[in-house]
């Protein structure tokens, strides 16, 4: 049982990492080149690793997830660790989508 758990972490987070990667490669900013276009757009996806907002960051299974990750796609990630009280957790989530707080990449919302 604890082997599905993290496999359908594992395939959550590979399909939201994605669909993160799927979103901020669309488009291209008006008045550039498809040539300084191109190598920008890799450039700012190599540097930064993907943020993961999650209460059960820093664990040895989530690490172990990460690594996997990281082996399997190339994609760069980090966990962020999130309260593990739910009040506190709604609390400090909402409090980050309604600033525009953009510091996470994935709010990773699972089972309380």
């Amino acid at each position: 049982m604890k082997g599905v758990n993290c496999m359908k972490k594992a395939i959550c987070l590979l399909i939201s990492v994605n669909l993160l990667l799927g979103l901020t490669s669309c488009g291209q900013p008006s008045g550039s080149s498809n040539q300084s276009t191109t190598s920008s757009s890799t450039a700012a996806t190599q540097t930064k690793p993907i943020q993961i907002y999650r209460t059960d960051a820093g664990t040895p299974e989530f690490d172990a997830m990460l690594a996997d990750l990281k082996a399997k796609t190339g994609v760069d990630a980090v966990g962020v660790q999130a309260p593990s009280d739910y009040n506190d957790f709604v609390t400090k989530t909402t409090a980050m989508l309604a600033s525009g707080d953009d510091s996470m990449d994935i709010l990773w919302l699972g089972e309380m």
